[in-house]
């Protein structure tokens, strides 16, 4: 019968060398296939915001309104704002580097 004893550094390097290729082949297959699973799917990258406006809840009497411009109006100007050029072109720069395709493409393409 053998002998119960306090197993060692050597003993658990011993145990991870008999076993190192039941760790180590797993692990670089499911890193290999998840890398060439990333190239087969086409990268796309969406992104919604939602904005909510509401309008002035305490009566005029009451508290001046501080903006005076309809809510369409403002919408509008916020759209315009958003979706500018001067906007864009950064996120645009950093998210594909200096691209072959013009800049004023993408930016049309993210527009629409």
């Amino acid at each position: 019968m053998i002998a119960n004893r306090e197993l060692t550094m050597d003993d658990y390097l011993a145990m991870l060398r008999r076993r190192a290729k039941w760790i180590l082949i797993p692990a670089l297959l499911g890193a290999l296939a998840g890398w060439l699973i990333s190239y087969a799917f086409p990268a796309k990258y969406t992104s919604q915001a939602l904005v909510l406006v509401e309008g002035q809840k305490v009566p005029e009497g009451m508290v001046q309104p501080v903006v005076t411009a309809d809510l369409t109006g403002r919408i509008a100007t916020l759209q315009q704002q958003v979706l500018s050029q001067s906007r864009l072109q950064p996120m645009l720069e950093r998210v594909y580097g200096k691209s072959s395709q013009n800049i004023d493409e993408q930016v049309d393409n993210i527009r629409f």
